[in-house]
């Protein structure tokens, strides 16, 4: 059963960077080609555009190999297994450093060598892509920036968004009201998020608690409109300082190669030596645990995936016809990267935020189940996870309720996600 949760937490990322990778090589010249030849589907997408789209998911693969570690710290410590992850949160609850370091050179080792070995899948399929004829060579609809009076056609191209993808206008209407609810919870809540009545201890859902209550006679549905404001904004800095940092290093990285490119990642791969989790675990310890240190913590482990999947994105982006003709006329780099390179690939990165942003709010959680997140008595999902992990036979309510919210706001975030990816992409806004 372990091996079954860590595998299906990476089963779908790969899956929708895939195919956010699928569906920009689609729409190229080649592909049109291949099928005006009398191509069978299948041919055409294993046999052509698979591979050119290959980098990105190669990108995420090697991320989520390296993360099954940390997810082995939260699954392990559910489950009760003796693995190295249960080993790592105890070490680290009980200051016993010898052993930390020990189990972080280890991690170290492991995520090195993952790198390692998808630094030279990139070779390989680079090298692949320029011995297949012109296939890396994107046509000149590639040539995209984003144009003058973009931000006047925002609206209407939203409004086309929403009529192809009526689910993720869904999405964005389901996560306006996760927001609302975060600004307006103290009117919303029914009671204080603290306020507790013994003699409520336990109830069921009813018309006067509707989510029931739990061991202390706290409003269960209160807690987890409270707890809504603190899982979102730890989401939205986690993913603000993430990209912040990431985007612009991969960005350089990429697009200059040689000895810039080699030191970026290696300051990435510093940071990926220790998973995201127990990173976040280890800063949160050290300083005093609060939202904004728990924000932060969660931004610091989650840049070096952001910066990856860039500089995989400007790798294949960086030989394309139009970035040679800007060079051609004498386009400064800055303006190469910024103006041409940069609206391209931000398709992939969209993916790669709303999945990070759902990592961050499930990370926040997995922080308050492991007793070092926000401290008490701010209502938190985790904390109260936590609580009602121990209640689910007695109290089911509890974690039905409190799953359902989390699950709905993971599922809102990535199918936003999808529909904001076709937005960003200057082939789909059709300019």
């Amino acid at each position: 059963m372990p091996a079954i949760v860590l595998a299906m937490t990476i089963a779908a990322p790969i899956m929708r960077h895939t195919r956010s990778s699928l569906l920009e090589v689609l729409r190229h010249d080649y592909i049109r080609t291949a099928k005006a030849k009398g191509l069978s589907s299948s041919t055409v997408v294993f046999r052509h555009a698979l591979r050119n789209s290959l980098l990105p998911v190669v990108t995420v693969i090697g991320l989520r190999i390296t993360g099954l570690l940390e997810g082995s710290i939260i699954v392990e410590s559910m489950f009760g297994v003796p693995g190295i992850g249960r080993l790592a949160v105890n070490a680290i609850g009980a200051r016993d450093y010898p052993t930390l370091q020990a189990i972080v050179v280890v991690f170290a080792v492991i995520t090195i060598t993952v790198n390692f070995l998808v630094d030279i899948t990139y070779t390989k399929l680079i090298r692949a892509f320029r011995t297949n004829g012109k296939a890396m060579r994107q046509d000149s609809t590639m040539a995209l920036a984003f144009p003058r009076g973009f931000a006047s056609k925002r609206l209407g191209s939203s409004i086309v968004v929403a009529r192809r993808h009526p689910i993720a206008a869904v999405a964005a209407s389901v996560l306006v009201a996760f927001g609302l609810i975060a600004v307006f919870a103290p009117w919303l809540a029914p009671y204080g998020p603290t306020e507790a009545d013994g003699l409520e201890s336990l109830h069921g859902p009813s018309l006067d608690h509707l989510f029931g209550t739990d061991r202390f006679g706290r409003d269960v549905f209160s807690r987890v409109l409270y707890g809504t404001r603190v899982s979102l904004g730890v989401g939205i800095v986690a993913v603000v300082v993430a990209g912040a940092i990431g985007i612009p290093l991969g960005l350089v990285g990429g697009f200059f190669g040689g000895l810039v490119d080699s030191l970026l990642m290696r300051l990435t791969d510093t940071f990926m030596a220790i998973p995201g989790l127990l990173l976040a675990l280890s800063l949160v310890l050290v300083l005093e645990p609060s939202f904004l240190t728990v924000a932060l913590a969660l931004g610091l482990a989650a840049f070096p995936g952001y910066a990856r999947v860039m500089r995989s994105r400007v790798l294949a982006l960086r030989s394309s016809d139009f970035v040679l003709a800007a060079h051609a006329i004498g386009a400064p780099n800055s303006r190469i990267m910024v103006r041409h390179i940069l609206p391209n690939a931000m398709a992939p990165m969209i993916v790669v935020a709303s999945l990070s942003m759902g990592g961050a709010v499930l990370a926040e959680a997995g922080l308050s189940f492991l007793g070092v997140g926000v401290r008490p008595p701010t209502p938190t999902w985790g904390a109260m996870l936590w609580d009602s992990f121990a209640l689910i036979y007695t109290a089911p309510w509890q974690m039905t309720f409190l799953g359902g919210a989390i699950f709905l706001l993971i599922l809102s975030l990535n199918l936003f996600g999808d529909g904001i990816r076709d937005l960003m992409d200057p082939r789909q806004r059709g300019i």
